[in-house]
């Protein structure tokens, strides 16, 4: 499978706020990448 520019920006938003947060949300995700929480 290969990753797309935009799936990868996904991830790393991913990773990222787990790490600093220990969990994450949809609607954390959602803010960080400037998308509807409905879309994550």
């Amino acid at each position: 499978m290969v990753l797309t520019e935009s799936m990868e920006d996904y991830l790393e938003m991913f990773y990222r706020i787990v790490s600093e947060q220990g969990y994450i949300r949809p609607i954390d995700l959602s803010n960080a990448i400037n998308v509807k929480p409905s879309s994550v």
